[in-house]
């Protein structure tokens, strides 16, 4: 549904969101556009594209230059290849020895 039909039929849920991001996304400790890189990266790891076009167009409204856009993507590759190098592709044979050899349950303290 496109963001004007959203806007006329004045849904609080879609106006609580477009307040949320405002918020979220306005100068604080972190400036927007840090902000702005910070969603950027995430989008890259999530593959959302619509997300990873929004947040290059609003990092670099904020002031973001092409080598800060093109640093986030790479940490968001590095990101992305550490969780996916992680999970083993084959089990491997330290992978089965921890699978049969599961760590002792701890109990609570006082039980």
């Amino acid at each position: 549904m496109p963001t004007a039909k959203l806007l006329a039929n004045a849904s609080k849920i879609y106006d609580c969101f477009l307040t949320m991001e405002r918020l979220a996304y306005a100068d604080g400790a972190l400036s927007k556009k840090h902000k702005e890189l910070i969603g950027l990266g995430i989008a890259l790891v999530d593959n959302c594209e619509s997300a990873m076009q929004w947040h290059v167009e609003q990092a670099h409204i904020a002031g973001a230059t092409f080598e800060e856009l093109l640093e986030t993507i790479e940490v968001a590759i590095e990101m992305a290849e550490a969780r996916l190098s992680s999970l083993p592709a084959s089990p491997s044979k330290s992978w089965r020895a921890s699978a049969s050899n599961p760590p002792a349950k701890r109990q609570r303290p006082g039980r």
